[in-house]
């Protein structure tokens, strides 16, 4: 099965209903993909960006969780080397 995981950026204000990470999701499943991690959201300051302070280190945090149970599921050790199979 492949995965995948889905992510927003989003303003605060003005505050907009729906999450389009959420459907983003919810299609990948229904395609038949297996979905890491909840959808998340990242804040931007104004609808053309930029991300609002702490958001790029968030997303890099996000980025490196994906890696790390990806990596493992593919039998690859994070230097990219095959561990197994």
């Amino acid at each position: 099965m492949v995965t995948a995981a889905a992510f927003d950026t989003r303003v605060r204000r003005p505050r907009l209903p729906g999450s389009a990470a959420r459907r983003a999701a919810a299609r990948l499943r229904r395609l038949g993909f297996a979905i890491l991690r909840d959808p998340i959201t990242f804040w931007v300051g104004a609808t053309p960006g930029p991300l609002l302070p702490d958001e790029l280190e968030r997303a890099y945090r996000w980025g490196e969780q994906l890696a790390a149970w990806v990596v493992p599921a593919r039998g690859c050790a994070p230097d990219g080397t095959v561990t197994s199979g």
